[in-house]
């Protein structure tokens, strides 16, 4: 996104990059008061998703060869749509699955998004649909439950010694969803790819704990 706004002329050497994690709000007030900033907005920038179809895409590929079925992702809505459009160059008959916790409504058909309640996985799942989210895009959303995402966070930490956050949880539980109603998929000659989007500044506080303090008073199940 930065590249392309230097090659746009939109910012030059000393301008000031605005970029929120979460809505744009701050964003916009902060614009009005500096004139030499500009906002890089993730939101609704398209170079967001190219940036994933010629990055993420691309990276994500080669320690398989390939040799892949199926992917799991649970992402932020530009590299969703720009990490499927890249698997799909290398294969187009990829199965892509858009990982999307119960509550919010970016799954289609939009039958799945019926179901309300509050999530608290963070990093994927808005009450709204960003431009840069291209819903046709996976080739099929799969809702999750935080309770699901938790338990797999802490069953990744004591079996795997794997350290991410609520999100990675997530396409783990998609994954775990999808083959257990098709479970063709589930075979040896079949290869998953489960993307981990987060690390150990993402792990919830209560598995930190666990593993800090000796597990007092947390259970894990």
């Amino acid at each position: 996104m930065i590249e392309h706004a230097e090659k746009g002329d939109k910012i030059k050497p000393g301008d000031t990059l605005i970029e929120a994690p979460s809505g744009n709000t701050p964003s916009l007030n902060v614009s009005r008061v500096d004139p030499n900033s500009y906002i890089l907005d993730q939101y609704a920038n398209s170079e967001n998703p190219a940036a994933h179809e010629s990055g993420t895409a691309e990276e994500s590929c080669w320690p398989t060869k390939g040799k892949w079925t199926w992917w799991s992702v649970a992402l932020e809505q530009g590299a969703v749509t720009g990490l499927s459009r890249g698997l799909k160059k290398h294969k187009s008959d990829i199965l892509v699955v858009g990982a999307d916790p119960i509550g919010s409504v970016l799954a289609q058909p939009d039958s799945l998004d019926k179901l309300k309640d509050e999530y608290k996985v963070e990093g994927m799942g808005y009450e709204f649909v960003p431009a840069v989210l291209d819903q046709s895009e996976p080739s099929i959303w799969i809702k999750t439950f935080d309770r699901d995402s938790f338990q797999l966070v802490r069953r990744l930490v004591r079996e795997e010694e794997v350290f991410c956050g609520r999100s990675s949880g997530a396409a783990i539980a998609a994954l775990a969803q999808l083959v257990t109603g098709r479970p063709e998929l589930n075979k040896e000659d079949k290869v998953a790819v489960v993307i981990l989007p987060d690390g150990n500044s993402d792990l919830p506080v209560e598995v930190r704990e666990r593993r800090v303090n000796g597990g007092a008073g947390i259970r894990f199940s």
